[in-house]
């Protein structure tokens, strides 16, 4: 039995676990992927001609580490899925809104102002029912991801308006697109985009403060434009705009 096969297998449980839960499964992915690294690892030690015990053991940490993965990708894909088809619910909602804003009388300005956050042009405005005001702060080309895909870092900040509630990060969502296609989020190891803290996403934000962080997206190529996008995940409001990675 070999210590990489037993805290491969602890490893490979906990990503297993936490694979089903939307955004918090990007650490399921980086926890299975290390745990079937140790799992390999310890199915080698543990070869039939070699001296040590403990081949099923490692065996089983392969397979656990392989099942969180799939888990992990399976459950972000149907999570996308479920908020592209919230959208296209929404947007009949958001052309009668749009309709209503352009019959109304010249008189009523703040209508105006109010499309201006969610006509897709902005890089900053007010999402999920106005709980958050959401600016994207910059988008550049980093560091590879941990399996040596270039990777696409977006700037953040992000501040609760909400006046009596914590934030919640299963409220809104955000997205990269290159080519008219979703970018995966970016798994990284020894190297990461400055200023990337993984655990930045769940942190709290208070009512009235303001956090800025960054978050990596696998890019398909390394020209194209990108187009960031951030919208209430149940609710109204968004912000969109293509940046140039030249």
């Amino acid at each position: 039995m070999t210590a990489s096969g037993i805290a491969g297998l602890i490893l490979g449980i906990l990503a297993l676990v936490t694979s089903w839960i939307p955004i918090i499964n990007n650490f399921a992915f980086f926890l299975g992927a290390i745990a079937l690294i140790l799992g390999i690892v310890a199915v080698i030690a543990t070869k039939p001609q070699g001296k040590r015990q403990g081949r099923g053991l490692a065996i089983a940490t392969v397979v656990v580490a392989v099942l969180s993965i799939a888990i992990t990708l399976g459950t972000q894909y149907l999570f996308s899925k479920a908020l592209d088809l919230q959208s296209s619910v929404s947007a009949p909602s958001t052309s009668a809104q749009s309709d209503k804003a352009e019959s109304a009388p010249a008189e009523k300005p703040a209508d105006t102002a109010a499309k201006t956050d969610s006509d897709g042009k902005d890089d900053e405005g007010d999402v999920a029912d106005g709980k958050y005001h959401i600016k994207i702060t910059s988008v550049t080309k980093s560091v590879a991801n941990y399996n040596s895909k270039p990777t696409v870092a977006v700037g953040l900040e992000v501040t609760n308006n909400q006046k009596d509630k914590e934030s919640n990060i299963f409220d809104y969502n955000v997205q990269a697109f290159q080519n008219g296609v979703e970018l995966e989020t970016a798994v990284y190891l020894n190297e990461k985009p400055e200023g990337y803290e993984a655990a930045d996403i769940l942190k709290k934000i208070q009512p009235g403060g303001t956090l800025n962080y960054v978050r990596g997206y696998v890019l398909s190529d390394e020209t194209s434009p990108v187009t960031v996008k951030v919208s209430g995940t149940f609710s109204d409001g968004e912000i969109s705009k293509e940046f140039s990675l030249q």
